[in-house]
């Protein structure tokens, strides 16, 4: 019987038994270490329609923890209220409050922004070098960068933040980890009554005014809080994880980097096969809120139900040779952003960021390689998301 979590043995390949479930069916039962029953969804058909399925809940008093943060939060009841833990319609309510700030049009009004920043940050890489730790100096200075934008914090203290998201980052650590959550809660507290006696033109200030006025949800002083850290956290590690990624292909596949410098509009296929090879969110976890047929398979009512991104993103049925990177396949439709009602708010700007960044990579630097064999690079094991710790490379 299959287990989750389970520790990959090839650092970008889903584990052996999640892909084996896809030759033996979409969903599969299994027990919990608990003894709680749950599901594992791994084909591209099954996790997108569970997604999307209005009977399964995100609520955090009832979804499994992965974490030992997650599980001292929930033995003292520190339940947040925010975008991702919220269900329809409360949650749809909520969503378009800030949805506004994270459209197409608005990932292409700061791309000239991105290309001189990332810019910046690749061309002090370059005269420092050659030879750098990839991660510290390029993943979480864009990745800080890009959340300082979005959510006007100011400059100073963008180190203080990333420090803190890089502390959060490290799911292991328990009480370590909670304590960072906590100390960021308490800088995202300041913040919001900041802008709450003093508006400006940016998304949390648009998120309190729009909060004020509606008659459709009431979100309290707290709520909005527990919701900008999650906007500021979410924005923050996955896309440094997937920077760090990025990296790691165009050093680690140096004919993929050629080709995009050799013609510049196959980035955005490039971004996308990146995002479905590595699928940096290995998997989400939800609770059937009622009972639910799928695949000739019943999930009860109350069990918890586990989708694996990573492991429906390499479903031979919807990808040809899927553990092959090819920035040639169409690769829209990939789930690495979810689906359904929480697909990822900023998919947009995430794209139009890796494709800024990573190109400046390619082009600043067209000597990239490794610098260190890739069965020795760190990478995070957590059970819900990946990426390297380090990625040393030269040219």
């Amino acid at each position: 019987m299959p287990s989750f979590p389970v520790r990959r043995t090839v650092p970008d390949t889903p584990p052996v038994e999640h892909l084996d479930l896809l030759k033996e069916g979409g969903v599969c039962p299994f027990t919990m270490e608990d003894g709680r029953a749950a599901w594992l969804a791994a084909s591209h058909e099954a996790v997108r329609g569970l997604l999307a399925d209005r009977r399964i809940s995100n609520n955090p008093a009832k979804t499994p923890s992965f974490s030992q943060r997650e599980t001292l939060q929930k033995q003292r009841g520190q339940f947040s209220r925010h975008l991702f833990n919220m269900d329809s319609p409360e949650h749809d309510i909520a969503r378009r409050m800030v949805a506004e700030d994270f459209t197409p049009r608005h990932a292409e009004e700061v791309r000239p922004f991105f290309e001189e920043i990332f810019g910046e940050i690749v061309d002090e890489i370059v005269r420092k070098g050659p030879g750098a730790e990839m991660v510290e100096a390029f993943a979480f200075p864009v990745a800080t960068k890009t959340i300082c934008k979005v959510l006007d914090i100011p400059e100073e203290d963008c180190q203080y933040f990333q420090k803190r998201t890089e502390q959060i980052i490290e799911m292991d650590r328990g009480e370590e980890n909670l304590e960072a959550v906590i100390e960021l809660r308490g800088y995202v507290e300041r913040l919001m009554r900041e802008r709450t006696e003093n508006p400006g033109d940016d998304l949390l200030s648009r998120l309190i005014l729009k909060a004020q006025a509606s008659g459709d949800i009431e979100l309290s002083a707290s709520d909005l809080v527990d919701n900008a850290l999650f906007l500021l956290v979410a924005g923050h590690e996955p896309s440094a994880n997937m920077l760090g990624l990025g990296v790691l292909a165009l050093a680690e596949f140096p004919h993929v980097a050629e080709e995009l410098r050799a013609d510049p509009s196959l980035w955005p296929g490039a971004i996308d096969e990146m995002l479905r090879y590595y699928t940096i969110a290995r998997a989400t976890k939800r609770v059937a809120a009622a009972d639910i047929e799928i695949e000739g398979q019943t999930i009860k009512e109350g069990d918890a139900v586990i989708v694996l991104l990573d492991t429906s993103n390499r479903d031979p049925k919807v990808y040809s040779d899927p553990h092959v990177l090819d920035i040639h396949r169409p690769a829209g439709n990939h789930l690495s952003f979810s689906h359904g009602p929480h697909q990822c708010l900023g998919k947009h700007l995430v794209r139009v960021q890796l494709e800024v960044a990573l190109r400046a990579v390619a082009e600043r630097i067209p000597g990239l390689r490794l610098d260190i064999a890739k069965e020795d690079i760190p990478f995070r094991g957590d059970a819900l998301s990946y990426g390297p710790r380090q990625l040393r490379v030269t040219w």
